[in-house]
């Protein structure tokens, strides 16, 4: 990714999160949670179905799937272990 990417990106995360924690002041952590997981993978499947033919999106279904699933695992073992380490210092 290039830094202008980079800073986007950190720009554009950090903007959910802003919302995100706004969405915590009148619901739970969890609810906030799920409603950002689903709306995340809404926009996967948008984006998906606006870069391939129908075929293709038919064809490499579980392809796409596989690799929107492995962003979303990397980032969470990277940040859920970042907890982990604030919270205990291991």
């Amino acid at each position: 990714m290039s830094d202008n990417n980079q800073e986007l990106f950190v720009k554009m995360a950090s903007g959910h999160i802003d919302l995100a924690n706004t969405h915590s002041k009148d619901a739970d952590y969890e609810l906030v949670a799920i409603a950002m997981s689903h709306a995340a993978a809404r926009y996967n499947a948008f984006m998906v179905s606006q870069s391939l033919t129908p075929e293709q999106i038919a064809t490499d279904r579980d392809k796409h799937i596989d690799h929107l699933a492995g962003q979303f695992r990397e980032f969470l073992i990277q940040h859920y272990d970042g907890y982990v380490q604030e919270k205990t210092g291991v």
